[in-house]
């Protein structure tokens, strides 16, 4: 089994954080595109990229999921969500092979 820290947005400020995971015995990073993590953002992707290369560390990603439900019955909501996805998972494609991604809540209306 392989422990990876995972990462809020709050820490993002300077990436050099990324180069003390490993040396707190992690295996890897996940990351959290959401927030400033987006990975569809061109300067985040790159600082990814430059963490990554920099550390050796490899990652996976968890999809976005503030204010995103892909279990939602509102179809403009899960619209966007399928479209969140699906740009999360095109950038992802260029770091890993692992993309988390959970199915969702039912609203007590959908219920």
């Amino acid at each position: 089994m392989k422990f990876y820290f995972t990462s809020s947005s709050k820490i993002w400020e300077d990436p050099a954080w990324v180069a003390g995971i490993a040396d707190a015995g992690y295996d890897g990073w996940e990351i959290s595109a959401d927030g400033n993590y987006r990975l569809d953002t061109p300067d985040t992707f790159a600082a990814v990229k430059k963490a990554m290369a920099d550390t050796g560390l490899p990652v996976t990603i968890h999809a976005p999921f503030s204010d995103l439900n892909p279990a939602s019955v509102n179809a403009p909501i899960w619209e966007e969500t399928v479209h969140q996805l699906e740009l999360t998972i095109e950038k992802a494609a260029e770091l890993t092979d692992t993309v988390v991604v959970h199915p969702g809540y039912l609203s007590p209306v959908s219920r």
